[in-house]
Order: structure tokens, then C-alpha cells, then sequence
């Protein structure tokens, strides 16, 4: 099962970047993170990886 993580991080992204965010995400396909690979996204987001 992949649930998208851009779903999670929204919300915040607009309330800090505003339009220049909305911009972004009108040119920027999402993408979604393989279950199975969780651990390794998270460690990378952190810098632990």
C-alpha cells in the first residue's frame, strides 16, 4: 500500500512558502513512497542514511 506523503507536509509547506509553494506544486508532479521503503525515505529526510 503507498500513501502519499505530500498529503502530510501541505498544509505547512503553503503556510510557510505561500504562493511561491502553490507555484511549485502547479509544475511539480507528487510522488509516493513505497511502504516497503519508508524506514530508508525517513532516514534520508532526517540525514541518519
Amino acid at each position: 500500500m503507498d500513501i502519499p506523503i505530500h498529503f502530510v507536509e501541505e498544509k505547512v509547506l503553503i503556510d510557510r512558502f505561500g504562493d511561491s509553494y502553490r507555484e511549485y506544486r502547479n509544475k511539480t508532479p507528487a510522488f509516493f513512497v513505497p511502504t516497503k521503503n519508508w524506514g530508508l525515505f525517513f532516514k534520508n529526510l532526517i540525514g541518519m542514511a
